[in-house]
């Protein structure tokens, strides 16, 4: 590779770093800007009961999962699951163990 053409390739990369760069600082404008301002829920997502108990809050996040069964045998489905025999909740909560340990007063 000649110089001229590691000069043009190291040109783009920099303009391609430059691009991730100023992408990156937009977004964070834009959430720090947005931060404290949430949007209130609307039709299915309005929840009135939450709000009256906490009429101002800083940040709203929303999630919906459709499930093609009745309540009933949603709430049943979920009442059977047995979380600690899967090898993933058991893994999150032993990597939750992991961190620093909480020191307590005691009396």
């Amino acid at each position: 590779m000649t110089m001229r053409r590691a000069g043009r390739v190291l040109r783009w990369a920099a303009a391609g770093a430059g691009f991730v760069a100023a992408a990156y600082a937009t977004h964070v404008g834009v959430t720090w800007y947005r931060y404290g301002t949430p949007r209130p829920g609307e039709g299915a997502d309005a929840d009135p009961l939450l709000d009256e108990f906490m009429p101002t809050y800083e940040v709203s996040e929303r999630h919906h999962i459709d499930v093609d069964a009745s309540p009933d045998v949603t709430l049943a489905a979920a009442a059977d699951m047995e979380f600690q025999q899967s090898a993933v909740v058991r893994a999150i909560f032993r990597a939750r163990g992991v961190g620093p340990k909480v020191r307590t007063w005691k009396k």
